[in-house]
């Protein structure tokens, strides 16, 4: 069975180790393959799109309205996790998990505001379809 210890000890060696694939292959064994938080709850997705598009010129403005909502449940299911995080000792299993959400969200907020930056600069303003 594979405990919460099992999970601590093996994360601690080095990515890419053999310890490492070996805690993989022991969670997709146990059928876990993937690390949640406390809420595992799906939260249905998709709606039917409005005729006409918002127009937004400052990304904080989208990223307020829109864009925080839909990286937090992008984020929601923690795959993986950080290096630095696995090799923590100190903080438990709930806590890492938390701060890589975290992290998942920064990286999303990044990439979107490249994304939007680049959209601006070649159209001019970005349309958003709520």
């Amino acid at each position: 069975m594979l405990t919460r210890r099992a999970l601590l000890r093996g994360g601690a060696a080095a990515v890419g180790s053999a310890t490492v694939l070996d805690l993989q292959k022991r969670m997709m064994a146990h059928g876990v393959s993937e690390l949640t938080g406390a809420s595992s709850a799906q939260i249905p997705e998709g709606s039917v799109p409005a005729n006409k598009s918002e127009v937004f010129t400052d990304f904080f403005s989208w990223w307020g309205k829109y864009g925080r909502a839909s990286a937090e449940r992008q984020s929601e299911t923690v795959r993986n996790l950080d290096p630095d995080l696995l090799i923590m000792r100190s903080l438990s299993l709930v806590e890492k998990v938390r701060i890589q959400k975290r992290r998942n969200v920064e990286r999303i907020m990044r990439t979107s505001r490249e994304d939007f930056l680049r959209r601006l600069a070649r159209d001019g303003s970005f349309h958003w379809w709520p």
